[in-house]
């Protein structure tokens, strides 16, 4: 690495002092840059003159042109007065700037020179800046110690604070499990109790028709007999009738009478054993019904019964779970008071550092056996502290450098985009010239050449075109060539554009397909959760973000089972709201007829007990009317 030159540098700003391209000097080129260009153009149009006034010399005939030839001289010899004074302007200007420029080093060497000078004070100022963070680290080291018993005290006051908050929690968990835990056993209770009554209810309802059904057997028995008397007082009295008949007939035809009496005799005896055979069959028939209904009632007896019982183990099986979920809980107290105690272990450790600590702390004040280790700390301090001035010197030293090296480089960056800024003049110049060229407008640097060889070729046709061409590409190549690599840059930068932009979109892409995946294995997720939950015991969750994924991912397992669930809901709505009253009751009771299994019971023994009240009742108006018609 060359070693750096101050002398070199100075010379070197002053040498481009001196040239004073400031805004002032700008202007100056400026204007002389549009004076050259006004130049050009006045002289492409005294060349076209000259074509014209050669055209028309060419035209006149030979005795004629010697007559011409004065106004063709003067024409030219104009133009070339024209152009010695633009050609003048040109070179005064020309020298002006080179004069301007005269002595001036090239600036390179001195670039080159403070960009390894920036180079070689990186490696100090990373220097300086880890002895900051060390110094930083010892201020740090030294605060931690002078503050070690303002940390313990505050330390001590955390630790109880936190023993504090967790028995305050542990109490209120314990308190709430108790609490929960004891409203669902009163739960329980009152629903075993209200399911004991409801049976206690059945049963009594059962015997109550037990007895009903008893006191309809009576009175089916008492009506019996009553039928049975009226039907002897009937037969009784149709013998009385006939054998007053047969007593009024004449004693010639005893014979007769005696036949039909004893035929009359045999008749009667048959038709009562029939009668009784047949009230013999209706009581028969009548006590098996009483027996099947009673039959009926012990079945239903023996289910409830069941029915009882299996409450009974149902409720067996909840206290037993209950008792389970008290263990558990004593459990998890039994736990957090053995990490209540391992807190207290820790806190009463901590107690014994800071004993120990305070202790080293009244040795070192007391100038005891730590007498040694105070000296070793306050040496090491003074060392610490030589080493920290030593850095601060260092680091000022660095810092004056690196300003220096700062400012050398913004002047050096300040003259660089000056002649950033002339260049890109110079090349938007030489791009207004190609253009120009490009509008059959010829440059003025190769006029002269141009003008020459017109006048060579008078006799020619084409001469000027050829000059023209010529000019064109001696002016225009360099243009091209920077307009050219311009564009060229320009075209890979917008390529590299394309390419990032393409690959962004890739990136998207492939983000975006991780996204769904994502979304698909969560709803994958919830769905065996969902399966877990009915298969298994409820837990509780306590995060709220927990609970807005899982309705989210609800909302999505919905949707995915059945899409058309809120249209169904909202037709089902639509519907109801059409129906009229008797409708809406109607299909409210047969709703919670089908949703209650209590309430179908319920139905269907009420229809039972009603079939067979109107059953009977049926029987004994049907027999009652048949005995009055008999009678």
């Amino acid at each position: 690495m060359a070693e750096f030159d101050d002398s070199l540098l100075t010379s070197t700003i002053s040498a481009w002092d001196r040239a004073a391209l400031g805004p002032e000097k700008h202007a100056t080129l400026d204007e002389q840059g549009l004076e050259i260009a006004d130049n050009q153009e006045r002289s492409a149009e005294g060349r076209e003159a000259l074509k014209d006034v050669i055209r028309q010399f060419k035209s006149l005939s030979v005795e004629e042109r010697g007559s011409k030839i004065g106004g063709v001289i003067r024409a030219f010899q104009a133009e070339i007065d024209a152009l010695t004074v633009r050609q003048t302007f040109a070179e005064n200007a020309f020298l002006c700037l080179y004069r301007s420029l005269d002595g001036v080093p090239d600036p390179t060497p001195v670039l080159r020179m403070c960009a390894e000078r920036i180079a070689a004070l990186a490696a100090p100022a990373a220097e300086a800046a880890s002895l900051k963070q060390q110094l930083a680290s010892y201020d740090r080291e030294f605060q931690t110690l002078k503050s070690q018993s303002h940390t313990v005290r505050q330390l001590q006051q955390q630790l109880k604070e936190a023993e504090e908050q967790a028995a305050e929690q542990a109490r209120r968990s314990e308190a709430e499990r108790d609490e929960a835990l004891a409203h669902a056993a009163r739960l329980a209770q009152e629903a075993w109790r209200e399911r004991e009554a409801e049976l206690a209810a059945l049963l009594h309802r059962a015997q109550e028709e037990a007895r009903t059904a008893a006191r309809a057997a009576a009175a089916a028995q008492d009506e019996l007999f009553e039928m049975r008397s009226a039907l002897e007082q009937s037969q009784a009295c149709t013998l009385t009738s006939e054998l007053e008949l047969v007593a009024s007939r004449a004693m010639d035809v005893e014979a007769e009478r005696d036949a039909l009496l004893a035929r009359l005799a045999a008749s009667d005896d048959g038709e009562a054993s029939r009668r009784a055979q047949e009230a013999r069959q209706q009581e028969a028939s009548r006590l098996l019904s009483l027996e099947e209904l009673l039959a009926d009632k012990e079945l239903q007896l023996a289910r409830q019964a069941a029915e009882l019982s299996t409450l009974e183990r149902r409720h067996a099986a909840d206290v037993r779970r209950l008792d389970e979920a008290l263990a558990l809980a004593r459990d998890e107290a039994a736990a957090a008071t053995r990490r209540a105690a391992e807190s207290a272990e820790a806190h009463a450790a901590a107690q014994r550092e800071v004993e120990a600590m305070h202790a080293a702390a009244r040795r070192e004040a007391d100038g005891g056996a730590g007498a040694a280790d105070a000296a070793a700390l306050a040496a090491s301090y003074e060392r610490m502290q030589r080493e920290l001035a030593l850095a601060h010197a260092q680091l000022a030293e660095t810092d004056a450098a690196l300003a220096a090296a700062q400012e050398a480089e913004r002047e050096a960056a300040q003259k660089l985009r000056e002649q950033a800024s002339l260049l890109h003049q110079l090349e938007e110049a030489a791009v207004s010239t190609q253009r120009g060229l490009r509008g059959n407008t010829p440059a003025a640097a190769g006029s002269a050449s141009t003008l020459l060889q017109v006048l060579g070729s008078a006799g020619g046709g084409g001469g000027e075109e050829d000059g023209l061409k010529a000019a064109e590409e001696g002016v225009g190549g360099e243009a091209f060539k920077l307009v050219a690599e311009q564009r060229e840059r320009a075209r890979r930068e917008a390529e590299e554009l394309l390419a990032e932009n393409r690959r962004l979109k890739g990136v998207l892409t492939s983000h975006q397909h991780e996204t769904r995946r994502l979304q698909a294995d969560n709803l994958k997720l919830y769905e065996k959760v969902k399966f877990l939950e009915g298969v298994a015991q409820p837990v509780g969750r306590n995060s709220p973000l927990d609970a807005d994924t899982e309705r989210r991912y609800h909302k999505l397992y919905e949707d995915t089972l059945n899409p058309f669930a809120a249209f169904h809901r909202n037709e089902k709505q639509q519907r109801y709201a059409e129906l009229n009253v008797a409708e809406k009751l109607m299909f409210n009771f047969s709703s919670f007829f089908l949703a209650n299994k209590h309430a179908r019971i319920f139905l269907l023994v009420y229809i039972v007990c009603m079939h067979l009240l109107v059953t009977g009742s049926m029987y004994a108006v049907t027999h009652h009317v048949h005995g009055a018609h008999d009678c």
